[in-house]
Parts: structure tokens; sequence; C-alpha cells
């Protein structure tokens, strides 16, 4: 178990207020992808070298946006979130989930991202007529990639937007535009270095119970050491990048509330999980009940 923080580097955008990670309607699906009322997965990004690219944190505020040439879909920014996890390259699309397959084929390089998208969005014709958002990347500049917006122009946006903050909570979703593959394949890998983590500590599994919704955990496990019988209940998050001092995870409803009724409940997030030489940090039900705080609830309307 490793508890080792890492210190990012300084940004040499000194200026910057939030990623702008863009849907091309020529090549991708936008009107599928919004339907689903937000994104919780890996976002392709361009394959060239960028020191933007490298300069992307876990944690850091995003922005998304919509281009132009979509007939049902207005050009715009359309939703805000955060990056959930870092940025990894080789890992090819899935040509099902764009409309241009052919260039699916040549996106290899992604970025974790949970947004929440807007029920109004602030379009292309309004970001031009607001004096600070008409200078920005995405709206003066559309083949910058990856853009950005500065601190006044995130400011602008949100007063367009009718949003007091960036942050309204992650949609719990998943989108068939992105990377669900690679999500499904960071998950395998998590799963496999939780299971050898705890056969080190002596631990044989009982039941593997990824499939069965509403348990709030993923592993159970047990021991027995110096006459003394242990069962633990695991949830394993993996994550690609490195764990820094800002790293955190989301946990459902039925996670936390597992974390609070069964007492053996555990924590295990599995950091640079796609390396050879994956790191865990485990914390149990009681410390992840302290360190969380809500991003957002769901409210479920009466019926008229």
């Amino acid at each position: 178990m490793s508890n080792e923080s890492t210190e990012q580097p300084e940004r040499r955008l000194t200026d910057f207020g939030a990623w702008v990670i863009k849907c091309n309607p020529e090549f991708s699906k936008p009107q599928e992808l919004l339907a689903q009322g937000g994104l919780d997965d890996y976002w392709s990004l361009t394959n060239s070298p960028s020191y933007r690219v490298d300069e992307m944190q876990e944690d850091d505020p995003v922005v998304f946006y919509v281009g132009r040439g979509s007939r049902t879909v207005d050009a715009g920014f359309w939703g805000a979130g955060m990056i959930t996890d870092g940025v990894v390259r080789g890992i090819e699309a899935d040509p099902d989930a764009w409309a241009d397959s052919e260039r699916a084929e040549s996106r290899t390089t992604w970025l974790g991202v949970g947004v929440t998208f807007w029920e109004v969005p602030v379009t292309l014709e309004q970001a031009r007529e607001d004096e600070v958002l008409a200078a920005s990347e995405p709206v003066a500049k559309p083949q910058v990639s990856p853009a950005y917006l500065t601190k006044a122009e995130l400011d602008a946006l949100l007063a367009l937007a009718g949003h007091e903050s960036l942050f309204d909570g992650t949609a719990a979703v998943r989108s068939r535009h992105s990377g669900s593959e690679l999500k499904a394949i960071v998950e395998k890998r998590a799963i496999a270095a939780a299971k050898k983590h705890y056969k080190k500590l002596g631990f044989k599994l009982v039941k593997d119970v990824q499939s069965e919704r509403g348990l709030g955990y993923d592993l159970e496990l047990k021991r027995k050491e110096g006459g003394v019988k242990e069962t633990i209940l695991v949830e394993v998050k993996g994550k690609i990048g490195k764990r820094t001092s800002t790293s955190s995870v989301v946990l459902t409803a039925n996670e936390l509330k597992a974390a609070k009724k069964e007492k053996g409940w555990r924590l295990l997030v599995v950091s640079e999980a796609l390396e050879k030489k994956p790191v865990v940090t485990e914390i149990s039900g009681k410390e992840a009940r302290k360190a969380s705080k809500a991003m957002a609830h769901t409210v479920t309307l009466p019926q008229s």
C-alpha cells in the first residue's frame, strides 16, 4: 500500500480557467451523446504532441463544446465538469460509436472526464455576441486543439449559462461515443491488481460479485490469521493516472451505503492501472465516509 503523492508541475497557462473538449458533428454523434444527460468516460484527444495535453491534470475543470455542422444540435457550449483520470495513449477507439469509422481508427489518445450537460446550452451565436467569449479559442480559433478558456472567459460563460459554479455534479452515465472499452480495460486491470494485493495479505477470494447490481462492493474475501477469521468486502476503483495530493474517486449511493452498513467494507483504489506495477491505496469504510462529499443529488419529482 502506498501513500505517496506527486506534486504537479507549474502550469504554463497562467490564465487557465478550464479545458475545452470538443465534439465534431462531422465525425461523431452529438445528438445521441447529449441525450444521455452526461458523460462519465474517456474522451479522445488529438494524437499530435502538445504541451497542453501534458498539462492536463486530474480535477482540472472542463467544458464540453459541440462544433458546427450538425442539423439537429446547435453549436456551442453544452456542459461542464472535470477531469477524472489522466491521459492515456495507444488505445484504439470503438468505430461503432463514431459517424466516421475511419477517423475513429486514428484516435488513440484519451482523457478521463466527468461532465454534466446543461438543459440549455450557450450557443455559438450567443458566445460571439459576448465581448469576452468572442475572443476565446473555441469561438475565434476553432482549429486549436486542445483548447482552453481563460479565467475571465470561463466566468463569462457561466454567467451566460446561468450557473454560479462549474461543478453541478458528475452524471453517472456511460457514453457510447467515446472510450467505454478503455474503461472496461482499466476496471479489469484494477480487479486483477486487487486480487493479487489481497492474496499477498493471505486472503482468499470467496465471491467476485461485480455483475451483481446494488451490493456496493466488487469482491468478498476472507482469511484466518492467528486463529481469527476475517471477512472483507472490497469496492475496487481503477485509475489510469498517478496518485496525487488531489486524487479522488466517485462512490455511488449503494457503495456509500455499504461503506456505512458493512463492517468489513474496504475501498481499494488502483492508480496507474495500465502499468506493470500499479499503485494500490486502501481505506476503510469509516475513512471513505469521512472523506466523501456530495457533488449532486437526484430529486424524483412527484406525480401530478
